[in-house]
């Protein structure tokens, strides 16, 4: 007499849907770190450092201090926090974007200068209205008359001084964008190979994980649950 083949799956107990979550979640993380490890086979490509467009579009009021080395914001802290310190990176240096923010920061010397006298002097000027304030609101003293004359001189100078620079701002943002447009289709190569590579990783424990399950279900087999965890992890 032929034997009947059992058509129904054992049911999966509780302690094992736990055990092969667990499974899931195990072989998840430690796919993470080769998947890493994967990606770090092939560079990929810094964009340019943001101060250098953040010095080029200034407006001449905001130029008054080198903004990658001087704004901690574009700064890498040491362990104390008191003292910071900027390098350019690989991106700046291939097109030699380094170089030609140097350049632009010492024609901006100047600059940097008179707007520090500017404000100053604007400081000066708001602390003698505020004392022409506390005493008689109309009177009007020579002294914040000099004060407003030597503060136009300034803008004057300051004015003349970025006429000069101007174009070179001009060029140092052209350079940046054009640098970062070239970054861009760059990072796409990138993400186009890290993700073929770990496509290559990934695909054939998949297929070989996928064929096991359908050999198991096919056999109508009390383990095909643990080949469906595999797959779906």
């Amino acid at each position: 007499m032929k034997a009947v083949e059992q058509v129904s799956e054992i049911k999966t107990s509780k302690l094992g849907a736990i055990l092969l979550t667990l499974m899931v979640i195990f072989i998840f993380s430690i796919s993470q770190n080769f998947l890493l490890d994967i990606s770090g086979i092939v560079t990929k490509p810094p964009p340019p450092s943001h101060c250098i467009l953040e010095l080029a579009t200034a407006s001449k009021a905001q130029l008054q201090t080198d903004l990658c080395r001087e704004v901690p914001l574009y700064s890498s802290y040491y362990y104390d926090e008191s003292e910071f310190d900027f390098e350019f990176n690989q991106t700046d240096i291939k097109y030699s974007l380094d170089s030609k923010y140097n350049d632009t920061i010492s024609n901006l010397a100047t600059i940097f200068s008179i707007n520090a006298a500017l404000s100053s002097q604007n400081e000066n000027l708001d602390e003698q209205r505020q004392d022409l304030q506390d005493q008689d609101p109309d009177l009007n003293p020579l002294q914040i008359k000099y004060q407003k004359l030597s503060i136009n001189e300034l803008i004057a100078q300051r004015d003349a001084e970025y006429k000069l620079i101007q174009s070179d701002l001009a060029q140092l943002k052209a350079d940046f964008q054009g640098v970062n447009n070239q970054t861009n289709f760059q990072l796409f190569f990138y993400l186009l190979a890290e993700f073929f590579l770990q496509l290559i990783f990934v695909l054939p424990f998949f297929i070989l994980g996928l064929r096991k399950y359908f050999q198991l279900k096919k056999n109508n087999s009390p383990y095909t649950v643990i080949s469906t965890a595999v797959v779906v992890a």
